[in-house]
Order: structure tokens, then sequence, then C-alpha cells
């Protein structure tokens, strides 16, 4: 009996995880027909590397107030992707009116006020992005389209599983760092690259490339780290290990990820994707571009906020150059464009107290010359949400000293070499609708503590 049951017990829990893995196809296809009808082409092999992410209890917290129902979250944000990628390919006059539709919507639910405020995407900035896309070789599109997939089953249990059979190979607890790690072996980890691996005879250099470590440019656009965000590039470029083509083709991997950036929102079209954020993307490449013909003295932070300065009309306020790339440090990562718009940052900026308007100037000079740490991760998602919940001049009054009491927190574990210098410290707990309400409507400040193994911050009642 005990011999039999030995034998049983496994092929039990294989039926058992065959059916879970049905249904959650089942589930996908289901909501892909409601949702797109026959607007979305999406294979087989594509639905089953998504399905992943089905058993994936982590989302992340972006506008965390708005729930999908029946559905985990990134799975209407990397269809979103795949969908518009389609329409930047396909570039009619219909389909760029699909792409904008969700920014024209004026009854679409719960859009935070940078969406409501944002400029709608320009013909011509969409005829330019399609040109590009159209111009891919078939593998690159394949790839693109692959990546947005993929990128939604990082830190599934699947993927991990799969990624631990990888001998020596470290698996990073943030999700994108986890997308970097596991790129060189993406063809034995997930099925979807090891289609295209067979089927164009190649290996996993685009994923390498779409996955390169500590290059995120939503970050290097909400300007959420340091110089660090900059340096796998401009020492790649230097060295010749990243081309000139790898950036384009990590920049394109980056544009889509960013069309369907509110998919959870709006998953037909995108909604992020506004003139003000292709502004601010088109901005860092024409940064990134300088990394390797640059003078010795270019900083591509300063660069970078100099740009988004110019935006805010900041020169009109304050004369020092320093506080204007403060503020506009703080207007990126709330992503606020106009003369209006930092007209408000200013005025609540001085609202704070000299002591915590002193501490931001400070942090922001350290942004300028930190090379050694990561950027802080969901920090952005954190100002979204308290945007969202209580406009910009409080999110500025009682949000900013709780996140520099944070940043105060970490740089002083690194000091005492309590928290290592490869993991960031995450906003992600602190992002969370309930937590964004508490720091807004508490009265006294609670302790801060962070996870030394994960980087995680939270904040004592």
């Amino acid at each position: 009996m005990k011999t039999l049951a030995r034998i049983l017990f496994p092929m039990m829990m294989l039926a058992a995880e065959s059916s879970l893995a049905n249904a959650n196809i089942t589930t996908l296809r289901n909501y892909i027909k409601a949702t797109y009808g026959q607007e979305l082409i999406i294979s087989d092999a594509q639905i089953n590397q998504l399905s992943w992410v089905m058993d994936n209890p982590l989302a992340t917290p972006e506008m965390d107030f708005y729930k999908v129902k029946g559905i985990h979250r990134e799975v209407p944000r990397a269809l979103s992707r795949l969908y518009n990628l389609q329409r930047l390919r396909s570039g009619t006059k219909e389909d760029f009116e699909k792409f904008i539709a969700p920014q024209k919507d004026e009854k679409a639910e719960i859009l935070s006020a940078e969406i409501l405020s944002a400029e709608i995407l320009s013909a011509e900035s969409f005829r330019q992005l399609s040109a590009d896309i159209r111009a891919l070789k078939d593998y690159r599109y394949e790839v693109l389209a692959a990546a947005a997939i993929i990128s939604a089953v990082t830190l599934s249990p699947e993927a991990i599983h799969k990624a631990r059979l990888i001998p020596n190979l470290k698996l990073p607890t943030d999700s994108v760092k986890f997308l970097a790690a596991t790129a060189p072996e993406a063809g034995k980890i997930y099925p979807l690259a090891q289609a295209l691996n067979n089927r164009f005879k190649t290996g996993n250099h685009l994923f390498e490339v779409a996955f390169m470590p500590d290059s995120h440019l939503r970050h290097m656009m909400y300007n959420e780290g340091s110089l660090s965000m900059y340096e796998h590039i401009d020492q790649g470029l230097s060295n010749g290990s990243v081309s000139g083509d790898d950036l384009r083709f990590w920049y394109y991997h980056w544009v889509i990820n960013i069309t369907g950036f509110r998919g959870h929102i709006a998953p037909k079209g995108s909604l992020y994707l506004t003139q003000d954020t292709y502004n601010a993307m088109t901005a860092v490449k024409s940064v990134l571009d300088q990394l390797g013909t640059r003078k010795k003295d270019f900083n591509p932070m300063r660069a970078y906020l100099a740009k988004r300065s110019d935006w805010l009309q900041l020169e009109k306020l304050t004369q020092n150059t320093n506080e204007q790339l403060a503020l506009a440090s703080i207007a990126a990562s709330l992503r606020l464009f106009s003369a209006e718009q930092g007209k408000q940052l200013y005025q609540a900026f001085r609202q704070l107290t000299p002591a915590d308007q002193k501490r931001w100037l400070a942090y922001s000079q350290y942004q300028f010359t930190n090379t050694r740490t990561p950027a802080p991760t969901y920090a952005p998602a954190l100002f979204a949400n308290a945007v969202a919940e209580t406009g910009l001049t409080d999110t500025v009054i009682k949000v900013l000293p709780r996140f520099l009491d944070v940043i105060d927190k970490e740089q002083q574990m690194r000091k005492n070499g309590k928290l290592n210098l490869q993991v960031p410290v995450s906003f992600h707990k602190l992002s969370q609708h309930q937590q964004v309400n508490r720091l807004l409507h508490q009265s006294q400040k609670g302790s801060v503590t962070i996870d030394p193994v994960t980087g995680i911050a939270s904040i004592a009642k």
C-alpha cells in the first residue's frame, strides 16, 4: 500500500496542477474574447506563457485603489501592451484612434490628475513610434511581443520554480531585477523565449537587452534614483558591450511597456502614453544618446532635469539652479509637466518646514553623484496614489517628508552594513492604498524600518 501511495500521490498532484493550469488558460481565453473580440492577435504559446501570472499573489501597487475583478492585474497590462504593439505595427489612422481612445474618454473611471490634465498623444508622435516599430525585422518584433508577456510573469511561482533549476542562478526578490537575472537563461526558463529561440535559431541576447540590469526607463523618467540608473548603459556604450542597435531595442521594449502601464484601467489603447509621457521618454532617450559621445563632465540626470525644469518654468519661481533641479526631480516622480503644475509644486514645497526643504535639496544633490546603490522602487506609485487620494499639495506636504525618512533610514543602514548595496529600498508596501491613506491622515510619525533582505520599507503605526 505504501508503495502504491508513493506512485499515486505524485500522479494526483500532477493531475491537479494540470487541471489548475487548464482552468487558468480557460479564464484567460474568456477574458481576451470578452475584452478584445477579434481585435487582438495572440498565439496559444503566448496565452500559455501568460497563464503563469494567474497563480502569482504579487502585483504592482500602482493605482492600487483600482481593482480588476476576476483576473490578475498584470494580465490586462500585458495584453494591453500586446494590443498597442499591434496598433503601432499596423500604424493606420484607425490604429491611431484606437491607440488614443482611452485618453479621450472623459468617463473612464478613477483617472489620476496627471492623466486628466495631460495632452493627448499627437498623430505625429504616433507616426514616429509606428515608423520605428514597423522598421523592425520579424525576430525583433516577436521578441518585443514576448517580452511584454514575460514581463508579466516575473516572480510567478512557475517562473521561480524554473529559475531555481538553473545552477548557481541568484534570484532577486524585485520583479525587474528578477527579469534581468533570468534573461541570460530565458530559453531555459520561459517557454515563449525557447519557442522563439528554436524558430529563429537565436540565443537570448535580445532578452538580455530588453531586461538590461538596473536600466529602467520609467525610473529615469521619474528620476527615482541616482546616476546608478544610467551606469550600466553608460559603461556598456563605453566598452562596446551595448551597441546603438541594442540601446534602440531596449528603448522600444520600454515604449511598449509604457503603453500598457495603465492597462488594468483601460486595456484597449494606451491611457498612459500621452504627449507628456512621450516628451518625457524621448527626453531621456536624447540624454542616453549623448552618453556615447558626451563630454567628460556630462551628467545625464542634470541634463534631463534641466529639460523638465524648462517645461515647468521654474526659473520664473526661483533663481537658485540647485533648487530648480531639486523641484524638477520631485516633478518627475509626481509626473508634472506644465507651468501651472510647476507653480503649484513650488508653493507646496514652500509649505514644508525649512528642515525638510533642506533635506530634499541635499537628497537631490546626492542623486547627481551616487552610482553605488540602485534606484528606490515604487516611490512614484506611492506619490501617484497619494495624489489621486488627496491632490498635489497635501502629497508634497505629508508624503514627501516620510519618503525622506525612509531614505535617511536606508542610508544609515547601508553605512552600517545592514543593507546590501545591491538591494534597492522598496516603497511597495507603503504604496498600497491602505498604507497611503494612513500616511496622509496619521498625525503621529511612526518609526521607519527596512527589511534587510527585501529592502521593503514600513512605517510603524
